[in-house]
């Protein structure tokens, strides 16, 4: 838990120091592949554990973009605080003796709860392939440009899971403007994660909106995005659900 809450201290805009700073220090450690557009823009690590070809090959993905103000690309860190007793982080109020007062920002839960996750895994050694895209609160930057420049590597994963949804209760068959994943499969991930509950269950859900796997619809045969815990996200009102993340990494 201690990694999560340091994750959520860097203000993590597309293109920021924060951004950079936070992937130096947790995601490059592992010596991710980085694949990159046609001008050498970097649209997503990937770290690979167990056989990278094993049948029924996911890919699991998340974002390490944030939705903090990009007009202050130069400012890294935030204040996070946390309730043991409520078991819930949200954010701190800015330094009041700073000359400038700074509004107070998003979390960054949205998805720095997908982040601590699939590093949480990878250091599990849970097979799979973990993307950590760029870019996808300002228009799905890292996953569009994979689906463009690096659709033949997609296309041999059989499903695609995000952890980058509202609350604590939907594994997602619909995005945008359709089916992203069938309910057969949206089911028997809801029972595989359901196995061992105790206070939260997850259940298909058809009101998704946007993130990374939306973009590959047409590559991989299952799209998903499962509840990551927070609420009122790209707000100061974010919070996150400390109980459900714990009991979400299992």
């Amino acid at each position: 838990m201690k990694r999560l809450l340091e994750i959520l201290t860097f203000r993590r805009p597309h293109g920021s120091a924060g951004e950079e700073r936070m992937v130096e220090k947790f995601i490059l450690p592992h010596n991710p592949i980085k694949f990159t557009d046609d001008k050498g823009e970097v649209l997503a690590y990937a770290v690979t554990v167990g056989e990278g070809a094993a049948p029924g090959k996911v890919l699991f993905s998340c974002h390490v973009d944030t939705m903090h103000d990009i007009r202050n690309l130069g400012q890294v860190y935030q204040n996070v605080c946390w309730d043991t007793e409520m078991q819930i982080a949200y954010k701190g109020e800015p330094n009041k003796k700073k000359k400038k007062h700074r509004p107070v920002e998003c979390l960054g839960a949205d998805d720095g709860v997908g982040v601590w996750i699939f590093l949480e895994m990878i250091d599990a050694g849970v097979p799979g392939v973990y993307v950590f895209h760029r870019g996808e609160e300002r228009g799905c930057i890292g996953s569009s440009g994979m689906a463009k420049h690096h659709a033949e590597y997609l296309k041999q994963f059989d499903y695609a899971i995000a952890i980058d949804r509202k609350r604590d209760c939907s594994v997602i068959t619909h995005q945008a403007h359709g089916r992203c994943c069938s309910d057969a499969f949206a089911e028997a991930l809801a029972k595989a994660i359901n196995a061992d509950y105790v206070s939260f269950t997850l259940a298909p859900d058809d009101t998704g909106v946007y993130t990374d796997t939306a973009e590959y619809v047409d590559l991989i045969p299952e799209c998903t995005n499962v509840s990551a815990g927070y609420l009122d996200e790209h707000t100061a009102k974010e919070s996150l659900d400390l109980s459900y993340v714990e009991w979400l990494r299992g």
